[in-house]
């Protein structure tokens, strides 16, 4: 038997918005400028993989030395 994977769980640019607290238009502008968040296409609809938005926020954590 196959090991069954987790399902992947799909968000819109919308919702990664509200979740970083910047713009829409921010995104739009990073994915023409090849830069930013790792993104999907499905046909003209953006979508983005929770699980790579939550690394990519842990990969912005910075923790200075006390």
């Amino acid at each position: 038997m196959k090991p069954v994977k987790p399902p992947r769980n799909f968000i819109t640019e919308r919702e990664v918005a509200s979740m970083l607290g910047i713009s829409t238009k921010t995104l739009q502008k990073h994915r023409h400028e090849h830069r930013g968040l790792p993104y999907l296409k499905f046909g003209r609809a953006v979508r983005y993989d929770l699980q790579d938005v939550e690394d990519w926020i842990a990969g912005k954590r910075i923790d200075p030395k006390v």
